[in-house]
């Protein structure tokens, strides 16, 4: 008798529910069904993350646009982050991207070692230095222990023609600093600007709940001013990943904060006001930003603003791109305005992401039950 009430049960989802949640979900779609930006990862799962870029006026080898990123597939083996490696991508458009000819990805790998330790890099950041062009990243050394993630060391490679780079150089052991000086014990996602013949760093300054975004210059990379925090004058936030631009005297602030993708404004540096939130995940079945966003960047190019950000639809990642006139007004643009899930693409995704909830709650109710 249970068996038939359960069977009768599962019919009355069938019939009744799942046909009004799908056609309520297909209708929803067609305000996120954005496409991503097609970008190859050497890892063979085109799951790009975490972009930096750049944009010349004049071309740099050829090409305008220059993107850093690290791939982050979801399902990725023997570990996640193992496949984290700093990735170089050109473009003219800032929309069609490819591997520069003869600069093969990434730029920096992991040895058989430190995949056996667990270790993995993160954080990638693109900086023009006059002539050369400099990729900022960070290497966590777990020892073979996935909890330890404070071991973390700053590095930076250099190119003069975005092929051919340096051997990789330290720029800070940041367990073994001080945590009241120079650039403290911890630094998330670097973002660098030069200009007048000094680097400024801005980053957040901790990985537990209380977090701060600071910043620190320098004028040779090695030797770098006490940290001083950034007030963030507006709804209390604990920053995340950032980036920081400035432009034509302006300095702007992207903070991802695990939720959303908000805009920040200083005319100094240091004082930041709150714009406006500039995304948030979709939530939504067959949109690539549905479950999640993760770090961006402003970049201006000629009189149009682009912010690059990072998304995940719980199975890939992905980055996209938002365009306007200025900072305060972006939106979602597809390459080429393509959608991203088809009718057909949509049934598939549906029921599979259906099926996985379904599954997590077989799976709750035993975990209750025992």
């Amino acid at each position: 008798m249970v068996l038939i009430y359960i069977i009768l049960f599962l019919l009355g989802i069938f019939i009744f529910i799942i046909p009004f949640d799908f056609s309520r979900e297909w209708v929803k779609l067609k305000s996120f069904n954005h496409s991503p930006l097609d970008i190859k990862t050497f890892d063979g799962k085109d799951s790009p993350y975490h972009p930096s870029v750049i944009y010349f006026d004049v071309p740099y080898n050829g090409f305008k646009f220059w993107m850093v990123e690290t791939p982050f597939y979801l399902g990725g083996k023997p570990y996640v982050d193992r496949w984290e490696c700093p990735s170089i991508h050109v473009s003219n458009d800032g929309i069609h991207w490819s591997d520069i000819e003869n600069c093969h990805n990434p730029i920096d790998n992991l040895t058989d070692k430190e995949i056996d330790n667990l270790d993995y890099f993160s954080d990638p950041h693109l900086v023009i230095n006059g002539n050369y062009l400099e990729c900022w990243y960070r290497l966590t050394k777990r020892r073979g222990v996935v909890t330890n993630v404070d071991d973390v060391f700053l590095l930076r490679k250099i190119t003069c023609d975005g092929i051919n780079w340096s051997e990789k150089q330290t720029i800070a052991d940041l367990k073994n600093n001080s945590s009241e000086k120079g650039l403290g014990k911890m630094v998330v996602s670097p973002s660098l600007i030069y200009y007048d013949n000094k680097y400024y760093m801005y980053y957040v300054d901790s990985q537990t709940e209380n977090r701060e975004v600071v910043f620190s210059s320098s004028d040779d990379a090695i030797i770098w001013s006490d940290k001083c925090k950034c007030n963030l004058l507006g709804p209390s936030i604990n920053p995340w990943h950032i980036d920081v631009s400035k432009i034509n005297s302006i300095y702007w602030m992207i903070i991802y904060d695990y939720d959303s993708l908000s805009l920040w404004k200083s005319e100094n540096g240091i004082d930041f006001y709150f714009i406006k939130i500039l995304l948030t995940p979709s939530n939504t079945i067959g949109s690539f930003y549905k479950r999640g966003l993760y770090r961006a960047c402003l970049v201006k190019a000629n009189d149009v603003f682009r912010l690059y950000f990072s998304a995940d639809d719980g199975y890939k990642t992905y980055i996209g791109v938002m365009e306007g006139k200025s900072p305060e007004h972006l939106k979602i643009v597809s390459p080429d305005n393509k959608q991203f899930s088809s009718f057909s693409i949509f049934i598939y995704k549906y029921f599979k992401y259906r099926l996985r909830a379904l599954q997590f709650i077989i799976n709750h109710s035993k975990i209750c039950h025992y």
